[in-house]
C-alpha cells in the first residue's frame, strides 16, 4: 500500500514537474522570438544608417505613403545599393544594383521618407539631403499582437 501512495505521489510530481518546464520552455521560446524581431528591426536600421551616411547622393527613393517601400543610393566607388522591402515575404532585400539578398526577416513595414535641407518632405532624389527609415515589428500576444516601431533618421555626409 506504501509503495502504491509513493508511487502515485511521485507520478503527480513528476506530472507537474513536466507541466511546469514545458510552459517555461514556452515562455523562453517566445521571448527568444520577440528579441530576434526587435534585434531583425535594430540592425536593420543601423546598416542602413550606416550607408546612407557614406553615400554621394540618393538614387530613388519610394514616397513615404508606400509602407513596403524601396531606396537606392550612390556610393562614392559608383556602385548602387538597393534596399527593398517585401509586404508577402515580410523580407528586407538588399544587394548592389539590384536587392537580391535577405538583410532582414519579420518586417512588417518599411518606410522611407526623404526630406531637403529645409526638413520638408521630398521625393525628387537631387533634393533629398535627409533620409528618416520607419520599420515595424510585430509582436505576437497571447490574445492580441503588439506592432512596435523604430525610427532612425541619417544626413548624407556629401551635403
Amino acid at each position: 500500500m506504501e509503495l502504491t501512495v509513493t508511487t502515485a505521489i511521485l507520478a503527480m510530481l513528476a506530472t507537474a514537474s513536466m507541466s511546469l518546464v514545458r510552459t517555461s520552455y514556452t515562455a523562453w521560446n517566445r521571448h527568444r522570438l520577440d528579441n530576434e524581431k526587435r534585434q531583425s528591426a535594430s540592425a536593420l536600421l543601423r546598416h542602413i544608417t550606416r550607408k546612407v551616411r557614406q553615400a554621394t547622393a540618393v538614387l530613388t527613393i519610394t514616397p513615404s505613403t508606400d509602407s513596403s517601400g524601396s531606396l537606392s543610393v550612390v556610393m562614392p566607388n559608383g556602385d548602387f545599393l538597393v534596399w527593398e522591402h517585401d509586404n508577402a515575404t515580410k523580407e528586407v532585400r538588399y544587394g548592389i544594383g539590384t536587392a537580391t539578398e535577405v538583410l532582414a526577416t519579420g518586417i512588417e513595414q518599411l518606410t522611407f521618407y526623404g526630406y531637403k535641407s529645409s526638413f520638408s518632405l521630398t521625393t525628387d532624389p537631387n533634393l533629398i539631403h535627409t533620409v528618416l527609415m520607419i520599420t515595424q515589428v510585430q509582436i505576437p500576444r497571447l490574445a492580441t499582437t503588439t506592432t512596435e516601431t523604430w525610427y532612425s533618421s541619417v544626413h548624407l555626409r556629401t551635403w
